[in-house]
């Protein structure tokens, strides 16, 4: 009788997971009575979570993943029943794609691997680990993440990781040419799971010394995964960043597990030209990567036969400092002198803005002619920096050069730094004065409002007089004014914060 008592509290629970009004106190009592839960209601209480597979909120999937993760750890023999179950359910949940939801999934695999795991047969683990490596397969990369979690789960247990290592050890030996093979392809897409998983690997075998056998089969394929990285650095996708990044941090990764390597070492070249290229990519994550691994590596050893201070002062002597080449005539990017700037300016933006354009002039940049702040921002075009060529233009003060950028850039806000967003969108207010040209700032201030986070790093004050500006420029004539009156509504319609 308590039994039925003890089940049908549990199912009420269970159903107000899926009210928004009572899904906190829910899950909070289910997450504590999982803890005493008696071994045969596991089976029940996994059942009625299961069920429906597909609720509507995303918060209650991430809440029942979240507690299959707690019953991971609290009823280890229940959930070893239950293996298959648990495993085709987060699989199913990493088909969500939502961000939580697959953080959630990630956590309970890692309990998997360090709960459950140790009670299965061998061959249990190696079916599950192909199971979510063969989803990981058709692009989902929430399963490749679950991988690496039941090959490197997360903890401070160095005995129970050891003991995990153990455990994988036979599986790893067989799966790491697999796992290579795939850089095959010149699909180059399919490589950020790839590079994520061989990651975990190689955190595992830093971490756990003994994985001796799997330490030299991962350092074998070095040369392989090396290319590879750089076939994605050169003929990747520019937008996959993501990609570039992971596979940064798969070279610093195999970099800190095999320092004193043979393959190490004969790669330490080609690792560092690889970082130097990463050095100078659009997406800041990636730089981040890039330049942890050069730091990593170090100085490269000069090959020269004279001294370091040698070969500098033979360099410079071979390199005079030049008068600079004028430019053809009619170049695109001739701006006009600062006599001849407009003389028509925003009093707000000026009030409002300057500190922020203060904050990006670098010493001595006042002293630069605009020809020589219109060929900085061309040499940063071509490097593919929008940000640093928008910073140039907006310490010129030239807003024919300004607008050149705004005009010919693709927008791309998302990696900017707070200073130039409050820069740039104090800059926008200026048009406000030359409403013919003003329209050239809407897919910039598109971009800017589908990133709510980056909405809130503006300042208020600028963010006002934006909105002001975008409602006189609704009077416009033809598309220009209907995308006017839809960037200000979306601004006005904000959430403050």
């Amino acid at each position: 009788m308590e039994t039925k008592t003890q089940l049908k509290e549990l199912d009420d629970w269970v159903s107000k997971l899926g009210d928004r009004d009572t899904e906190k106190q829910a899950f909070v009592a289910l997450a504590g009575a999982i803890t005493q839960l008696p071994a045969n209601l596991v089976q029940p209480l996994f059942l009625r979570m299961e069920r429906p597979l597909d609720p509507n909120m995303m918060s209650t999937r991430e809440n029942i993943v979240l507690l299959i993760e707690i019953l991971c750890k609290a009823q280890p023999v229940g959930c070893a029943a239950l293996k298959r179950r648990i495993t085709k359910y987060l699989m199913h949940r990493l088909r969500d794609k939502r961000a939580k939801v697959t953080e959630a999934c990630v956590g309970a695999s890692s309990a998997l691997a360090l709960h459950v795991l140790p009670l299965l047969p061998a061959l249990d683990v190696d079916k599950m680990l192909d199971l979510f490596w063969k989803e990981a397969n058709v692009h989902n990369d929430g399963a490749a993440r679950c991988v690496g979690a039941l090959l490197h789960p997360v903890t401070t247990d160095t005995d129970a990781l050891a003991a995990h290592a153990e455990r994988v050890r036979p599986y790893l030996i067989t799966f790491l040419p697999l796992v290579v093979t795939r850089f095959h392809s010149k699909v180059y897409a399919s490589y950020s799971s790839t590079f994520h998983v061989l990651h975990r690997i190689a955190l595992l075998v830093k971490e756990v010394p003994g994985t001796m056998d799997v330490a030299a089969a991962l350092a074998e394929h070095m040369p392989t995964i090396v290319s590879a990285v750089q076939d994605v650095l050169v003929a990747g996708t520019r937008d996959d960043w993501l990609n570039r990044k992971r596979g940064l941090d798969l070279l610093h990764g195999l970099l800190v597990a095999f320092p004193h390597h043979r393959a190490t070492t004969d790669l330490k070249d080609q690792i560092m030209r690889i970082a130097d290229r990463g050095r100078s990519d659009y997406a800041s994550p990636v730089r981040e990567s890039a330049v942890a691994l050069v730091a990593h590596l170090g100085p490269l050893p000069r090959t020269s036969g004279l001294g370091a201070a040698a070969t500098d002062a033979t360099y410079a002597a071979l390199h005079p400092p030049r008068a600079s080449s004028p430019e053809p005539r009619g170049s695109q990017w001739r701006t006009q002198s600062p006599t001849q700037r407009s003389p028509v300016t925003s009093p707000r933006a000026t009030r409002v803005g300057t500190p922020y354009v203060q904050q990006l002039a670098p010493v001595g940049s006042s002293n630069q002619t605009s020809q020589e702040f219109a060929d900085n921002v061309r040499l940063a075009m071509e490097e593919g920096d929008i940000e640093l060529a928008l910073r140039i233009a907006l310490v010129s003060e030239d807003s024919g050069l300004l607008g050149k950028v705004l005009a010919f850039a693709q927008p791309s806000v998302q990696f900017f730094k707070s200073t130039t967003l409050n820069a740039l969108c104090a800059a926008f207010l200026d048009f406000r004065f030359v409403p013919e040209k003003a329209p050239m700032t809407f897919p910039w201030i598109s971009c800017l409002l589908m990133h709510d986070g980056l909405v809130q790093s503006v300042d208020p004050r600028i963010l006002k007089e934006l909105e002001a500006m975008l409602y006189e420029l609704t009077v416009l004539t033809g598309k220009d004014g209907l995308n006017a009156a839809r960037l200000h509504d979306t601004l006005a319609s904000r959430p403050t914060v």
